[in-house]
């Protein structure tokens, strides 16, 4: 369950074969995430077990900070890893040797560590647990008219060629930024600028002034620059992990906001006649 990212053992006692409260309620959040029934119990040959066993058996991605117990019991090499932030790819894990106490703490996944991250200054966690019902279907307020992707169609392509990304992944977030996002026409003093919908205040360290963004040219360049320093972050995530992320840092689940944008970069309703 830690390894998984569900635990965090007591401090002062780490890892042990004993379970407790917290392993309990770990086990029904790991269940909960996957649809299974939250018993809070593992048997032989359940659901959960395989669940766990399965997750286990892929290669782990991302990265930890490595903690101990801090008492004389903790092997030397283990003592000298505590604090440590390590990727999952480099063995030895927590727990790993016999007897092992340790525990891997997960990274933060605070909108502010995240937004440090993307700048440089830091590491975060940018996973997001699975959304069982995605709800990817057009909202009622979505107004397609209001779609900015075809009059900004080759400065699209040539910033994402440029970047190295998708163009039909930043086609499908302006489309839906745009068309669903469209609240600055009511709200002037709104902190977002289309149509990539940047907050000029909040990402202004990437080194854009909000009259800068208020140029459709820049205003793509700096989304294009976001969505690749989020894949720099999360290389394997979907997209519409990314988009979550796009549009909510704090996100810890794909929110239904985005969910669509997935959906519309196959269906590409700009390409529609008018």
């Amino acid at each position: 369950m830690n390894r998984l990212g569900h635990y965090i053992p007591p401090k002062d006692i780490g890892i042990t074969d004993i379970p407790d409260s917290v392993l309990l309620s770990a086990i029904k959040d790991f269940q909960k995430s996957l649809g299974l029934d939250a018993t809070g119990t593992i048997n032989p040959d359940d659901k959960t077990l395989a669940a766990i066993n399965a997750e286990l058996i892929k290669p782990q991605k991302g990265y930890y900070v490595w903690r101990t117990v801090h008492d004389n019991h903790v092997r030397a090499d283990h003592a000298a890893k505590d604090g440590m932030t390590r990727a999952w790819a480099n063995s030895p894990d927590p727990g790993d040797d016999f007897n092992c106490r340790c525990w891997a703490e997960p990274l933060p996944n605070s909108a502010e560590d995240r937004k440090n991250a993307l700048l440089g200054k830091g590491m975060a966690d940018f996973k997001l647990k699975r959304d069982l019902q995605p709800l990817n279907d057009k909202p009622w307020y979505a107004i397609e008219t209001k779609s900015e992707v075809n009059e900004n169609r080759l400065i699209i392509e040539d910033e994402s060629k440029a970047a190295g990304i998708n163009p039909d992944l930043i086609k499908a977030i302006i489309y839906v930024e745009t068309t669903q996002g469209y609240y600055d026409e009511y709200y002037p003093l709104n902190k977002s600028i289309r149509p990539m919908n940047i907050q000029a205040e909040y990402w202004k360290e990437l080194g854009y002034s909000r009259k800068d963004l208020e140029t459709p040219r820049l205003n793509i360049k700096a989304g294009i620059d976001l969505v690749k320093r989020i894949y720099l972050q999360n290389p394997h995530a979907s997209v519409s992990e990314v988009a979550t992320l796009y549009n909510d840092l704090g996100a810890k689940r794909i929110n239904d906001y985005v969910a669509r944008v997935g959906r519309v970069m196959k269906e590409k309703p700009w390409l529609k006649k008018k």
